[in-house]
């Protein structure tokens, strides 16, 4: 192992933050938003930084989006850029975080960040998304991003590293475990990154009415996907991570009266029954993942934090004179669960351990852990710090023969649905309506514009009348 030296690593910083349909404090999300960096690598701020946003607005102005979402993604920007300025060592010229790109199905968005300095590392981007929700409606959906980052560095590779981080919000309730299965098997079927399409232009934000880079907005790719084939989530030569509000439960049946008096609290110990760590035993995710029946082939970092899911809104947990957590606040109609979780794919067998010299340590996981719960919402956000090899997954030899799950899902992925791209046609064109009649019913600007339309109309009908 001493003869192989240690390859150039690009650091990532995934987070996972159901929104609660309320625009966050960026003051405040910022002071907590790096805190799951590995404290022995405090100097240095990640390469990229990907955020997976569940409910990020109100349903008509996420149905809708174009500028009805620009402040909600500039909460985050602010956000971004704070705590990184922050940061111990901070250098603007090469540690401020340009937005690579930005894209929502529905109430499900995702945002990426890369450092400035890495930037022009960033050789190519994918984009792809999904409704899951009514009628493949985005108010429950999946967004995507598959990134081609350049391994140059690495001296003996040419091809880009490919890593594709998927945003994802599946069905919530305690009962609804199959439908979070069936949410994930219809990702698998039709979320599906074309070929020769992607972001050659510029950073941007890109809603379904905004899908073009503006002239401000400076250019940070140089060309596009090499894929030449249509592909889903699961690829032969891309790292994957799966982050959100995933919704599994450690129950199928609602809590009663009697269980909350059981619900975990920080005064707990681990010996006792009341303490979390018994809960996480009955979590959905674990049991249902590892049964092959979810999230197939994808690996979890041990929990090691109480369930994120479902705290009284605006309400902290209380604390005592020592400012530790006293209280937790638990929704007495939900069973705590760990809801919002992130995943990944394990490296294939023909990624071998020694490539070209070095040693490869292809995935060092550094943190993964939950963030004070926010004022704005009842899930707290779930970050993981990492480091993946900066090596490009080798294409497999031909004939290469499946020695794990993992490789048989890379080899044989599910089969992605033909159909796919008209039922998300016809599927935005609901969420068009939907977001339209939610406008006027629910904000005040379209309560206007409805009364206008509505006096128009009957203005019309009176000056008709009157002319017979």
């Amino acid at each position: 192992m001493d003869d192989f030296k240690r390859p150039p690593q690009l650091g990532i910083y995934l987070l996972t933050f159901n929104c609660g349909r309320n625009p966050i404090q960026p003051e405040l999300f910022a002071t907590h938003l790096l805190s799951a960096l590995n404290s022995n690598k405090a100097h240095l701020l990640p390469d990229l930084l990907v955020l997976s946003l569940q409910e990020i607005a109100p349903l008509a102005h996420s149905f809708l989006g174009g500028t009805l979402l620009t402040s909600y993604y500039s909460n985050f920007q602010d956000a971004v850029k704070i705590a990184s300025s922050q940061f111990k060592g901070y250098d603007e010229g090469k540690d401020f975080y340009e937005l690579v790109h930005a894209h929502n199905v529905g109430m499900t968005a995702i945002m990426v960040f890369v450092k400035r300095s890495s930037a022009s590392s960033v050789e190519s981007l994918q984009t792809a998304g999904v409704g899951l929700g009514w009628w493949q409606m985005g108010n429950k959906g999946a967004a995507a991003v598959r990134i081609g980052y350049s391994t140059e560095k690495c001296k003996n590779d040419t091809k880009p590293m490919e890593v594709t981080f998927v945003a994802a919000h599946f069905t919530a309730g305690e009962s609804m475990l199959s439908k979070r299965h069936q949410n994930y098997y219809h990702m698998c079927e039709k979320l599906v990154f074309e070929p020769g399409l992607g972001m050659s232009s510029g950073a941007t934000i890109e809603t379904p009415t905004n899908t073009e880079s503006t002239s401000e907005e400076q250019p940070l790719l140089s060309r596009v996907s090499d894929s030449q084939s249509p592909s889903g989530i699961y690829n032969k030569t891309s790292h994957l991570y799966l982050l959100g509000d995933l919704n599994y439960r450690t129950s199928s049946s609602a809590p009663t009266a009697s269980d909350f008096e059981h619900f975990p609290q920080p005064t707990d110990s681990p010996n006792d029954p009341k303490h979390y760590s018994d809960l996480l035993l009955k979590d959905q995710l674990t049991l249902e993942r590892e049964a092959g029946r979810t999230c197939c082939g994808m690996q979890e970092m041990a929990i090691q934090f109480p369930p994120t899911y479902k705290y009284e809104p605006d309400q902290a947990p209380t604390r005592g004179p020592d400012g530790k957590k006293k209280t937790w606040l638990w929704a007495r109609h939900r069973w705590p669960s760990w809801c919002d979780r992130i995943l990944f794919l394990d490296l294939p067998n023909w990624a071998a351990p020694k490539r070209g010299g070095y040693n490869t340590l292809l995935m060092e996981i550094d943190s993964y852990k939950a963030l004070p719960l926010m004022p704005t919402s009842d899930h707290q956000p779930v970050a993981m710090s990492l480091a993946i090899a900066l090596l490009p997954i080798p294409t497999p030899e031909a004939g290469t023969q499946p020695r794990s799950l993992v490789d048989d899902l890379r080899l044989n992925p599910p089969p992605m649905d033909p159909t796919w791209k008209q039922q998300r046609k016809w599927a935005r064109r609901r969420e068009i309506a939907v977001g339209l009649a939610a406008y006027a019913t629910t904000t005040w600007q379209g309560r206007v514009i409805l009364l206008a339309v509505v006096c128009a109309a009957g203005g019309i009908c009176w000056a008709m009348w009157g002319n017979h």
